[in-house]
């Protein structure tokens, strides 16, 4: 990981009264927070899924996204955004709406 005593320009805008447009808390709270470069992690490495033809992935993709009984999968490597934390959000909000509609059917 990298760090300095003095701020990257990314960190001055982020001090910077600009920033609490996105919410006044923000210039405060981003003192505590961290940023990782993951592939500098031991063990972070994780597999990649790959698929061969856009037929294939969403085949993949639907089987994957389907319960198996009380059991819903979800993780980055279940979206389209593979490899970002975006990619997982999104992959659980599926599942959970997918567990929702189940609830909401019996």
């Amino acid at each position: 990981m990298r760090s300095s005593t003095c701020p990257t320009p990314g960190v001055r805008r982020a001090r910077s009264p600009k920033a609490r447009r996105f919410t006044p808390k923000y210039p405060a709270e981003f003192e505590n927070s961290f940023s990782i470069e993951w592939n500098r992690i031991q063990h972070s490495g994780m597999s990649w899924a790959w698929w061969h033809t856009a037929a294939e992935f969403k085949h993949m993709l639907s089987t994957l996204r389907a319960d198996d009984g009380p059991y819903y999968f979800a993780g980055d490597w279940m979206s389209v955004l593979t490899g970002w934390q975006a990619g997982a959000f999104t992959s659980a909000q599926t599942a959970i709406q997918s567990l929702h509609r189940r609830a909401n059917a019996s």
